[in-house]
């Protein structure tokens, strides 16, 4: 990218994020890899993250980790392929946050093997993951923020 592109610019550990959001994420898959690092890095610059995912035990690990690394956050259960559980975490957030700040669609799944080999089930979970739960949370966000979109990634 081009120096002049890049003023003002800077990732997690910089200011740009800070400066024109909320300070406040919603983070799909963030109990554990990515997203829990991410999650983590946010904290640690005093945001309030909202971690979401299909597994409770390792995003209450989530939490308690974001909030020792100076942030705060929640838990919202939630399947990223189903709809209405998308809708229901977007409802969450923006209706007892007032705003969502940034919405990284970070959920996703993966399978191994030859290509006829794989299962169509496994491809299926695959794209309703990694293609449907990121335009679900990416359009619902967008239409619950009232006219103020979260930057979504």
């Amino acid at each position: 990218m081009p120096k002049r592109a890049m003023e003002g610019y800077s990732d997690v550990r910089g200011t740009y994020m800070d400066e024109r959001t909320s300070k406040t994420a919603v983070i799909t898959g963030a109990a554990s890899g990515l997203g829990r690092a991410m999650s983590l890095a946010w904290a640690s610059r005093g945001w309030k993250i909202g971690v979401a995912d299909v597994d409770g035990e390792a995003a209450a690990e989530t939490v308690q980790m974001v909030k020792r690394a100076g942030g705060d956050g929640e838990v919202f259960l939630c399947n990223v392929r189903n709809l209405s559980e998308v809708q229901a975490m977007a409802d969450h957030f923006f209706n007892s946050w007032g705003t969502v700040g940034l919405l990284v669609n970070n959920a996703g799944v993966a399978d191994a093997g030859h290509v006829g080999e794989v299962l169509i089930e496994s491809w299926e979970r695959i794209i309703e993951t990694s293609l449907w739960g990121v335009i679900y949370a990416a359009m619902l966000s967008f239409r619950a923020c009232r006219g103020s979109a979260p930057v979504t990634y």
